[in-house]
């Protein structure tokens, strides 16, 4: 099974994103399950969206707590501690971030040279 997070603010389509991701899958012939996570509904409150991808019924529920993909649309999401998107990732864990900070700024402390 593949687990996906995303991390950004309201209003940034990181709801919308998980959900597309989660259909294309489906409409591959994968089981699927897609849910957002957010707290005030408003327009640059930090969301989160969870994506499981799989062969077989997915049997696991809630948020996804070690991803394999880490989607991050806003960068100083990167500080805040409410939403701490790197929560639960590994060196093994796949980190997009939107930013134009450079790698060793970000936090993912493993990607060192």
């Amino acid at each position: 099974m593949i687990r996906i997070r995303f991390h950004g603010r309201g209003g940034h389509g990181m709801k919308t994103a998980s959900r597309i991701v989660g259909t294309a899958a489906f409409l591959k012939g994968y089981q699927v399950q897609d849910s957002p996570l957010y707290g005030a509904e408003r327009r640059g409150a930090p969301i989160a969206a969870y994506t499981r991808i799989g062969e077989d019924p997915i049997l696991e529920r809630g948020i996804i707590t070690a991803p394999d993909l880490v989607i991050i649309a806003d960068d100083s999401l990167i500080e805040d501690p409410t939403a701490n998107p790197l929560r639960g990732t590994d060196p093994d864990t796949i980190l997009i971030i939107n930013t134009n900070m450079p790698c060793q700024s970000c936090g993912c402390h493993w990607n060192q040279p």
